[in-house]
């Protein structure tokens, strides 16, 4: 049955869907570019993705077999130019066998098998030639980006220097753990180029909560951004806070063609100020399932370049993360250095051969452990036996790895192997067959079978 609720969203979606037809005349004659009166080709207006994945997992101590799929749907119905319609995507992961006490996950810490996380909403752009409004459910990638079941309008600046937005609903419940209308939103924002190049913006996020058998809990977060485009380059910067704390500072740059054509250099930075315990659940529902997040900092910095028609790359970088305040470590709360060295080379020895081979660096910092530092090797090997048929190899290192899905703890020194094959029927459908075994503390066995199809 529909919820009241899931009423009012979908007489939203009529109404915007009249609105916006019975506005197309009117709003061509005020301005013949808005895009209302080019109507796509019927292949341009329908399009989209779909992917199903059967997983057999194995559990480290060989003694259970878990079976999980994955299914995937991206469908567009964008029949306007200006790029209105109806857009869904979706993704749904169910267990569908296995022993009766599986590993602890998303699907036994929210007492069922399957989680279903998906957007589908309806858009409608240039009312007016200066509004636009999408309807349903939908992430909203603003600076303080949610998942919610609702509306997000934008006003367009006549002078075309700046938008401001404003959004509301109800959080999204993909796992169906707590009351549709438990938690309820509401933000507004604005971005404004305030000289040539530079663009400022500020945001600020209201949630409440209503758990089942606790408290009411309102949270007030805010955002501020400054961001500026250079000829090839970019520069952003943002500072967001947390009820009445600083929660965090982000600086992410990026330099096109600095060492040549074909190259780019980047650096990022983040700061986390404060230990997050709890976030409003249109955010991240994961929170109490992985425990807080401890104030930490990490940087950065990459580069990477192209040669010869781009036979040949090679790509370095460093990466530092550090607990901050004396904290302790924990799953998920690490301080560790990596960086890397790779080259990437296609059309060795025959056109149909590429070989992709990596160097790390890895060194554990957490206070009160052993330091612990690692020089490892891997890469990857494909053969095009057709324009159909590839075949891969390879194998990596990771310090930690995470599935959210499958297992929720974090497993540490971790030699992955892999191989794989792909095989296209006609232009539309590819199959995948994949077999990877991770080496850590035991061995785990996995093999997913995957189909994708184009449209």
């Amino acid at each position: 049955m529909i919820h009241w609720h899931g009423f009012i969203v979908i007489g939203w979606i009529l109404l915007l869907l009249f609105q916006g037809l019975l506005s197309a005349e009117k709003l061509h004659a005020a301005d013949p570019s808005s895009g209302w009166d080019d109507i796509r080709s019927a292949q341009d207006t329908l399009s989209g993705h779909a992917q199903f994945r059967y997983r057999v997992k194995q559990d480290p101590d060989e003694s259970n077999t878990n079976h999980y799929t994955f299914q995937s749907l991206d469908v567009s119905f964008i029949p306007l130019a200006n790029d209105s319609g109806f857009v869904f995507s979706g993704d749904l992961y169910e267990n569908v066998g296995g022993q009766d006490e599986r590993p602890e996950s998303v699907w036994t810490t929210y007492g069922d098998v399957h989680g279903f996380v998906n957007e589908t909403y309806v858009q409608v752009n240039d009312l007016f030639s200066t509004l636009s409004i999408k309807a349903g459910r939908q992430y909203i990638p603003n600076e303080l980006a949610v998942h919610l079941d609702g509306l997000h309008t934008q006003y367009r600046f006549p002078d075309g220097k700046g938008t401001v937005y404003l959004f509301g609903g109800y959080a999204a419940d993909p796992y169906g753990d707590t009351p549709w209308d438990s938690s309820k939103q509401v933000g507004i924002g604005t971005r404004y180029r305030i000289i040539d190049r530079t663009q400022a913006g500020i945001e600020y996020l209201a949630s409440r909560e209503a758990p089942p058998d606790s408290t009411d809990e309102t949270f007030h977060q805010a955002a501020l951004s400054l961001a500026h485009h250079f000829k090839s380059s970019r520069a952003w910067l943002s500072l967001s806070s947390f009820d009445s704390d600083a929660a965090s500072l982000k600086l992410n740059t990026s330099f096109l063609e600095s060492i040549g054509s074909d190259s780019e250099i980047g650096f990022s930075y983040f700061h986390q100020f404060i230990e997050i315990k709890r976030m409003p659940s249109s955010q991240s529902p994961f929170i109490s399932l992985l425990g807080p997040v401890k104030p930490y900092q990490q940087a950065a910095i990459y580069a990477n370049k192209q040669f010869s028609d781009h036979s040949f790359g090679v790509s370095t970088g460093l990466d530092v993360r550090n607990l901050l305040k004396n904290e302790s470590e924990s799953e998920y709360n690490h301080s560790y250095l990596h960086g890397y060295l790779a080259f990437d080379q296609t059309d060795l020895w025959s056109r149909d051969l590429r070989l992709t081979v990596q160097a790390d660096y890895w060194r554990n910092l957490d206070a009160g452990s052993d330091s612990k530092t690692m020089v490892t090797g891997g890469g990857e090997m494909e053969y095009g036996f057709s324009s159909k048929t590839a075949f891969s190899i390879g194998s990596f290192y990771s310090l930690y790895t995470y599935d959210y899905y499958t297992d929720l703890h974090e497993k540490t020194d971790v030699y992955s192997i892999f191989s794989r094959i792909k095989h296209r029927i006609g232009k539309l459908l590819q199959l995948k067959g994949e077999y990877e075994l991770d080496i850590y503390d035991h061995k785990e066995h996995r093999l997913n079978l995957t189909a994708d199809v184009q449209f």
